[in-house]
C-alpha cells in the first residue's frame, strides 16, 4: 500500500494487446487506494507527447496486471477490497 496521496508508475514489460497501457501502479488517494494505468500518447497536432491516465479502484482491477513485486495479502486485498468512493 502506498503512503496516502502518494503513489507511482511503472513501464509495463509486456503488452496483452496494442491498447493494454504503457505503464500501471497504484495511487492512495485519501486513504483509499486504486489502480492507475497510463498510455503514451501524442497530441493531435504531432507536437507533444504525453502520458493518458485511467484511474479504477482496486475492487474493479480486472483490466490491470498485478504489480511485480506485490505480495499474496496485497493481491488478496486488491480483489477483496469494496467500497464506495469517488475521486
Amino acid at each position: 500500500m502506498n503512503k496516502e496521496n502518494k503513489g507511482a508508475l511503472f513501464k509495463a514489460k509486456t503488452k496483452k494487446t496494442e491498447k493494454s497501457p504503457d505503464y500501471y501502479g497504484t495511487i492512495n488517494l485519501s486513504g483509499y487506494e486504486y489502480k492507475i494505468a497510463g498510455w503514451l500518447t501524442t497530441s493531435k497536432d504531432g507536437n507533444q507527447k504525453y502520458i493518458s491516465l485511467s484511474i479504477n479502484d482496486c475492487a474493479n482491477q480486472s483490466d490491470f496486471p498485478p504489480m511485480e513485486d506485490e505480495t499474496d495479502d496485497q493481491k488478496h486485498n486488491r480483489k477483496t477490497s469494496r467500497y464506495n468512493h469517488t475521486l
